[in-house]
């Protein structure tokens, strides 16, 4: 049936590197052409894994590890680089590496938001990079803020909620042709959730928000995509890629680190 469904469709199927996940019971392994293939504890979606409760938990403990090993690496380099062209690797390697799909991770606006041991775990591994990239150790104790702003690095935090802000404003704004429809994702976030969020009359309509995706707070990127645009005026009124960047960093710059 799978095979069929993904024929119909265009779609190649290879049976050696087909997963299945159950949510959120063990299940049962199915059979994918002639590979029956067993049920995973993760599955992985372009380099970033999820667990069995759909949370990228498997990704965040290998973004820890990265964060490591890229400490080690900037005390290596360390050894033969000069402090400017250190910079300029360290950081370029730390945006490539915690920058990509950032997006399935859970921002903190305000400072009384909740984190996670292992959110806290991976600011503290980058941190430790930050460190290695200007010869300091911990024992100095230098500010965290003015660490990362030295190495020009982004905390984890603001990288996030930077990365769901801009591509929010890209769902909403951009277009498959010109004048046309918005994208699948533009559609998830506009829709409305019920008849009375959908009141183009409503005030939250008349400034450009957008309605909550569910009726309560969810860990999703649709709700923290639709938190950050209503957070940000500047945001919403962006024209062009360059405004929405200048407001997606305002906004990252407002949160905490």
């Amino acid at each position: 049936m799978i095979v069929s469904f993904a024929s119909e469709n265009y779609l190649t199927l290879n049976e050696s590197k087909t997963q299945v996940l159950w949510c959120p019971s063990k299940g049962r392994p199915i059979r994918v052409g002639n590979s029956e293939v067993p049920p995973a504890d993760s599955v992985e979606v372009l380099g970033v894994s999820f667990d069995k409760s759909l949370a990228p938990a498997p990704y965040l403990a290998s973004l820890i590890s990265s964060a490591r090993m890229l400490t080690a690496t900037a005390r290596r380099l360390s050894l033969h680089l000069p402090p400017a062209v250190l910079k300029t690797v360290m950081g370029s390697l730390y945006r490539g590496k915690i920058g990509y799909a950032s997006l399935v991770l859970k921002p903190r606006l305000k400072s009384t938001d909740p984190t996670t041991a292992a959110m806290a775990k991976l600011q503290v591994s980058v941190n430790d990079l930050a460190r290695a990239t200007v010869g300091a150790n911990r024992s100095d104790r230098l500010k965290v803020e003015d660490l990362l702003e030295e190495d020009g690095f982004e905390s984890v935090n603001r990288t996030i909620i930077y990365s769901i802000a801009m591509e929010c404003w890209r769902a909403l704004n951009y277009r498959d042709v010109p004048n046309g429809p918005l994208t699948p994702l533009g559609d998830i976030l506009s829709g409305p959730c019920s008849s009375s969020s959908s009141n183009p009359r409503t005030r939250s309509a008349a400034n450009g928000c957008l309605p909550p995706p569910t009726k309560y707070q969810m860990d999703t990127f649709t709700w923290w995509a639709h938190t950050c645009w209503n957070a940000s005026p500047l945001l919403r009124s962006a024209p062009t890629v360059s405004a929405a960047k200048k407001a997606a960093k305002m906004l990252a710059m407002e949160a905490t680190v």
